[in-house]
């Protein structure tokens, strides 16, 4: 059951370095197809992290939030690896989609992204997940699903 989210996200400089975001959130895939306002700040802190903290506001008194960390580490001028740590949560249970209230998921995972322009870089990953007692990948010994998955895409900076 293959699920995601699609954002479209304005973002406002509030110093040299951070910025607070919103928007919109839609779910797609699997499950529900929920659609979300989003509120967020990201920006780079000390020693060149990226950090991005995001909280979601939907229908039903529904809340989730997402933090995630990155650090680029430059092989080349143009060759990049981009570990990555992502952790979500829930406010509210959401039977339908199968979440429970609390930490939902963990991803961690590793990026080779390829540079052609700055703004265009193609890129592979692999990523290493595990959702937790809020979801419904809990089976009923109270064992959680974990697991690896390879990623590929192209990364667009407008």
């Amino acid at each position: 059951q293959a699920r995601g989210d699609v954002h479209a996200l304005f973002g406002r400089s509030i110093s040299p370095w951070w910025e607070v975001v919103a928007g919109l959130r839609q779910d797609v895939g699997a499950g529900p197809g929920r659609t979300w306002a989003a509120i967020g700040i990201q920006g780079r802190s000390p020693y060149w992290f990226e950090l991005e903290a995001t909280a979601y506001l939907g229908g039903g008194g529904r809340a989730r939030a997402r933090v995630e960390a990155v650090y680029d580490l430059r092989l080349t001028q143009r060759l990049l690896l981009q570990p990555k740590v992502e952790l979500e949560t829930n406010g509210k249970a959401d039977p339908e989609a199968g979440l429970g209230t609390g930490t939902s998921s963990l991803a961690a995972g590793l990026r080779l992204r390829y540079e052609i322009r700055r703004e265009i870089a193609p890129y592979v990953g692999l990523t290493w997940s595990r959702s937790f007692f809020a979801s419904d990948a809990v089976d009923s010994n109270g064992d959680t699903e974990a697991g690896a998955r390879l990623a590929a895409g192209l990364r667009l900076w407008f």
